[in-house]
């Protein structure tokens, strides 16, 4: 946890606990930032955020609200919003996820737990498993890769997440021994039926188009194939595909993969597909 916001979280406890309890108890108000879109408008939520705060510091009988507001602005950068203009864009997240933020979705409930929560995977633990990752010469066998050993169902999707927010921050061989215990660790990930949400499979699958983005692009066609080979799975191998970067007409993408490089990546995973039916069919066979 971020030991300013700490303090100032706990001086706000001890001395205005009705707004402590406000946030507390709402995280979905002070967490993050405002999303940008044309379909979405924000003032109704900022008004009743205003509202809910205006109400607390009232039975707290705060005088000069001032000061409070300063602090929440210190706390939660979406207040700047709520009281203004400032738009904060997606690079922010990454940055307050950095700074173990309590403005950060993944860590506000630390701050009021004081303990890391179920499922979660601590930072500590997650440095550690990045480098063992690294030290390890041979991923290739499942004994051998540390990720495949420490996912699970139940914190595949907050240890995925935070590889994602660490992907961008590493260097390009830390990219490449990630992303092929990712890769090799395919058939871990949980992929229930939904809707709305990216499930573990697709963040996996995402990370592992994150770390190749990481490659000289010299490299990332190649590497793209090697990682779908190495996936156990043709549905993690065409969730890879499905989540490489590509440059599309209407939205170029910098440094994301032509149709060409698509085509040459996309006949390499047909190759692959047939391999493994082809060996599938040779263990079906009776020994004669």
């Amino acid at each position: 946890m971020n030991p300013v916001d700490l303090m100032l979280l706990e001086g706000m406890r001890v001395f205005i606990p009705e707004l402590y309890e406000l946030i507390r108890k709402n995280k979905e108000m002070f967490v993050d930032s405002f999303r940008e879109s044309t379909y979405y408008d924000p003032e109704p939520e900022k008004a009743r955020i205003k509202e809910e705060i205006d109400s607390a510091l009232k039975r707290a009988g705060a005088k000069d609200s001032s000061g409070y507001m300063e602090l929440l602005k210190s706390l939660f950068p979406k207040m700047n919003t709520v009281y203004g203009n400032t738009i904060h864009g997606d690079h922010w997240h990454q940055k307050w996820n950095e700074g173990q933020r309590i403005c950060a979705e993944k860590y506000f409930d630390r701050y009021f737990t004081y303990a890391v929560p179920k499922g979660d995977f601590p930072d500590t633990k997650l440095n550690a498993l990045i480098e063992d990752i690294c030290d390890t010469k041979d991923l290739t066998p499942p004994e051998n890769n540390p990720l495949a050993a420490a996912v699970t169902e139940e914190n595949a999707e907050s240890l995925i997440d935070e590889l994602r927010i660490r992907a961008e921050s590493l260097n390009a061989e830390q990219s490449v021994s990630l992303s092929l215990a990712v890769s090799l660790a395919g058939d871990k990930y949980p992929n229930p039926e939904t809707i709305l949400e990216a499930t573990p499979h697709a963040q996996a699958a995402m990370l592992v188009s994150d770390l190749i983005q990481n490659m000289d692009k010299s490299r990332r066609v190649s590497l793209a194939i090697e990682r779908i080979e190495h996936s156990p799975t043709a549905a993690f191998q065409l969730e890879i595909f499905k989540w490489l970067r590509k440059e599309e007409e209407d939205s170029p993408e910098k440094d994301a993969f032509t149709a060409e490089e698509l085509d040459t990546i996309g006949k390499e995973l047909d190759v692959s597909e047939k391999q493994k039916f082809r060996g599938i069919e040779q263990t079906r066979k009776p020994t004669l």
